[in-house]
């Protein structure tokens, strides 16, 4: 290796050391400059005024920083700790003035200490007026207690006393009093012969008051005994006069029955006499009860008893009243047959319904079947309005004067079928069905069945 080789060799080694030493001092920089802002930051942050840096090094300027940082770091720490003991100085005695407050003459050391003992020494008094109090308040329960004591013990002998003074003249007091009471029950009006008076003696007076009672007593079991007699008769007769009206009611309400009218009380002599002439007033009215019923069985028509036989489209019916009015007889005795005839034809209608709804499937759908039962219904109505035809009637004078009427209607169910059939039609809400009810045997059957009554 020649001289030149050397040096040149030797050059770039220089230059690669100065490079490496040129890039960590500026890391090094930039780790002083970070360091340094944070410290700023923290003793700002503390509430005081970072120093300047003048013309000192970054290390040196660092290094001031630290110690000023250290420094404020401790006053806030010692700071905290006088004011937690000055806290719990005022709270053991609010009236208290730390010795630290208003004066600067002391250095934080002296301060704490200061405070220390005089929050010691608060402790301490505090704790000497506690246990005193105790004491005193032992020393004070034990005294009342021990008066208590003494009281109750006196009040309870003085009790003794005073009941043992009292037990005999309560207990003759008690039996004196019983007996007035007894006797004052007994008799309101009476007076003990011990009132007002001081002659007797206390066994004298037991005495008299004894005999007053028993004679009292016996007066009044005497009272006692006329009066529950007297008692016993006036129910008895109350007694009488109850089932003999009940008796009265219960032969009257037979001839109401029978179709009479029970004769007057006044009517009859005395009131034994009365029931006898009501029970001869029955047996007189079932006597002509039965000649009337023998009158209208034998004045009942053949046609009545044995009605025409109907059909699938015509149907008779029969009604019979009586009343003491011709027309009202004949009234009565229709609506009695319009009365048989709703419901059969009810029965018939509501069947071809029932027929309608399995036959077109509608079983399920509660709107559909409900108006089918509705219109079934209101045809029904219809039928004691227009439509049936009387066809037998007979009249029939009964002795009493009233009339019984005899009717025979005749009615054809097409009429029924076809209203029917008109309004299931009508309905709306059928609306979406009819097809599938013309479809079906029933509205077949109905619709044969109308033709045949209108002769089309």
């Amino acid at each position: 290796m020649n001289k030149f080789t050397k040096i040149i060799l030797t050059f770039l080694l220089l230059v690669t050391i100065a490079m490496g030493y040129s890039t960590v001092a500026m890391a090094d920089s930039d780790v002083e400059k970070q360091l340094i802002t944070e410290m700023v930051q923290e003793i700002e942050g503390l509430g005081a005024t970072p120093i300047k840096k003048g013309l000192k090094s970054r290390k040196k300027y660092i290094s001031a920083l630290e110690k000023q940082l250290e420094k404020l770091q401790r006053q806030k720490k010692k700071q905290a700790l006088m004011d937690d003991l000055r806290k719990q100085i005022l709270e053991l005695n609010p009236d208290a003035k730390p010795v630290t407050d208003g004066t600067d003459e002391l250095d934080q050391d002296k301060d704490i200490i200061a405070l220390k003992k005089e929050l010691e020494d608060l402790k301490k008094t505090k704790q000497k007026t506690s246990e005193k109090k105790k004491a005193d308040k032992k020393k004070a329960d034990e005294k009342k207690k021990a008066d208590k004591k003494k009281a109750d013990e006196k009040k309870k002998a003085d009790k003794k006393k005073a009941d043992e003074n009292k037990k005999a003249d309560e207990k003759k007091q008690a039996l004196v009093d019983d007996l007035r009471k007894q006797i004052l029950d007994l008799d309101p009006n009476a007076k003990p012969v011990t009132d007002d008076t001081d002659e007797l003696d206390k066994d004298k007076d037991i005495i008299s008051l004894k005999k007053q009672l028993e004679d009292i007593k016996n007066k009044k079991a005497e009272e006692k005994k006329k009066a529950d007699e007297k008692k016993k008769a006036e129910e008895a007769k109350e007694k009488a006069k109850e089932r003999r009206l009940a008796a009265i009611v219960r032969v009257k309400k037979e001839i109401y029955l029978l179709g009479g009218t029970p004769v007057a009380e006044f009517e009859v002599e005395t009131q034994d006499a009365y029931i006898d002439a009501l029970k001869k007033q029955i047996e007189e009215l079932k006597v002509l009860k039965e000649a009337e019923e023998k009158e209208i069985a034998e004045a009942i028509p053949e046609w009545y008893l044995m009605p025409p036989q109907g059909s699938d489209v015509l149907m008779y019916v029969r009604g019979s009243a009586v009343s003491d009015q011709l027309q009202l007889a004949l009234d009565f005795a229709t609506n009695a047959a319009l009365k048989n005839l709703g419901k059969k034809v009810e029965t018939r209608v509501a069947s071809k319904a029932k027929q309608t709804i399995r036959q077109a499937g509608i079983g399920e759908d509660q709107v559909s079947k409900t108006e089918i039962n509705l219109i079934s219904s209101t045809v029904m109505e219809e039928v004691t309005l227009s439509g049936y035809k009387i066809v037998e009637t007979k009249l029939v004078t009964l002795d009493s004067g009233s009339y019984r009427a005899f009717i025979l209607l005749e009615y054809s169910v097409a009429k029924a079928y076809k209203s029917y059939i008109e309004k299931i039609e009508k309905s709306p809400v059928m609306k979406g069905r009819m097809t599938v009810i013309k479809n079906t045997d029933i509205y077949k059957e109905l619709k044969k069945a109308v033709a045949k009554y209108s002769g089309s």
